[in-house]
């Protein structure tokens, strides 16, 4: 997903999400065979992946904000600038 737009970038050029293989399969009605109880084992695992992800995030976004300190500057203060040598052009 970008996050300027927070969509796909098919669903950004087509204006339609894109149908894969699990969400097609799991759109399907009719008796649940070995392929569908696949996919629908297969979405629930990502979701559980998902939520692990979002905790994780949150607690590392946690900690950084404890250890971060505000740093506020004024015309004439000496700064470290640190430039990459992989960078080309003006900057």
């Amino acid at each position: 997903k970008s996050e300027s737009s927070g969509h796909n970038p098919f669903k950004v050029a087509m204006e339609e999400q894109s149908l894969m293989s699990h969400t097609v399969a799991a759109q399907e009605k009719g008796r649940p065979n070995f392929a569908y109880q696949f996919v629908r084992d297969w979405q629930e695992q990502m979701e559980i992946a998902k939520t692990f992800l979002h905790k994780a995030t949150k607690k590392m976004n946690k900690w950084a904000d404890k250890n971060r300190r505000s740093a506020e500057f004024r015309v004439g203060d000496q700064v470290l600038v640190k430039l990459y040598a992989y960078r080309s052009g003006i900057f």
